[in-house]
């Protein structure tokens, strides 16, 4: 942390499973960065340039009639309901101020991978590249605080890796059954 510089950087992050399910987590992050402008920190709002996610590794785990990803999503998706839809909780504010609210400018994922893992691809995953996914003015206009701007991030990660799943269905079905059909020969 350079909070004169306005640098935050956090590395090795990592996000397990929800219950239920069998890889070791759900998400890791070799590295995360983010850039805000330092005078902004002293303001009610914060005023973030960037945030960098620099190659997340994704674990997209098939369970019994859901995933892991649908799982941590629905959990997002209550979490936004409780801080920002009706009757929601204004978030506490720090200790003699008034809670600060962000707004950013680009939030951006890049250089990930998503494995995909199922019971019927016996244990192995199949990784799939996750095309860089970019979230601009988060915020602009009408300031949010911490913990919902990181929740649109991570809704955003969250839908791409399905459409990236859902897109790359076919191949992985046609890997199973290519493995299927090795293990009968073999």
């Amino acid at each position: 942390v350079r909070p004169l510089r306005g640098k935050l950087r956090i590395v090795n992050l990592t996000l397990g499973n929800p219950e239920g399910f069998k890889t070791p987590s759900a998400l890791s992050v070799g590295e995360i960065r983010i850039a805000v402008r330092p005078g902004s920190l002293f303001a009610d709002v914060v005023e973030v340039n960037e945030v960098h996610i620099g190659a997340p590794q994704i674990t997209y785990e098939i369970g019994l009639g859901k995933t892991n990803i649908g799982t941590i999503q629905d959990n997002v998706d209550a979490f936004v309901k409780n801080v920002s839809g009706p009757g929601a909780a204004e978030p506490s504010p720090a200790p003699g101020g008034s809670a600060k609210k962000v707004t950013i400018d680009v939030a951006r994922v890049a250089d990930g991978k998503i494995q995909i893992g199922s019971t019927i691809l016996g244990g192995n995953t199949l990784p799939i590249p996750l095309p860089t996914i970019e979230v601009r003015d988060i915020g602009k206009g009408d300031p949010v605080s911490g913990a919902q701007a990181a929740a649109e991030i991570l809704t955003r990660v969250l839908r791409g890796v399905i459409d990236v799943v859902k897109q790359s269905g076919k191949e992985v079905l046609g890997a199973a059954k290519d493995v299927g059909e090795a293990v009968k020969e073999g």
